[in-house]
């Protein structure tokens, strides 16, 4: 789940960027609100479980963009719901926290932050500009619960 919200992120980022809206230097535009609905085939989980599952996914990402050379530049907090359904069993869980991009000269980071289902929880830190992982959480959050749910 944490690839796809990474990549739905920095998706959403980039259009962002690329299209220019932005704030005064002190304060950040009204924030660009995001709201999505899906359900999918859950390969990840499925394989997991070792049961055909499906979710669903409901939530908002709320991105606010700073015009500035260095600090922040840009923040996304993300909001989702997530239900699995595995026959008649159900499984939900939450993505919430944010994305924070701070730029200090040449280097852009990136810290993603909140609970990331089956990923993590805490906060993990990235220089952009180089892709290196500057800090991992500590806490990772496996499927075990999840499964004893879905697969019962």
């Amino acid at each position: 789940m944490s690839r796809r919200r990474l990549a739905l992120l920095f998706a959403t980022i980039g259009v962002v960027i690329s299209i220019g809206i932005g704030g005064s230097p002190a304060i950040a535009a009204p924030p660009e609100v995001i709201t999505f609905s899906d359900s999918f085939h859950d390969d990840f989980l499925s394989e997991e479980c070792g049961v055909d599952v499906t979710t669903t996914v409901n939530g908002t990402v709320r991105i606010r963009e700073f015009d500035r050379a260095t600090g922040l530049v840009s923040l996304a907090t993300v909001n989702v719901d997530l239900t699995a359904t595995a026959g008649d069993n159900t499984f939900r869980f939450r993505d919430v926290g944010s994305d924070v991009f701070l730029q200090g000269g040449e280097v852009l980071v990136h810290l993603v932050t909140g609970q990331v289902p089956f990923e993590f929880t805490g906060v993990l830190k990235i220089n952009e500009t180089t892709g290196e992982v500057l800090f991992e959480p500590q806490h990772t959050v496996d499927t075990d619960r999840a499964c004893a749910f879905l697969a019962a």
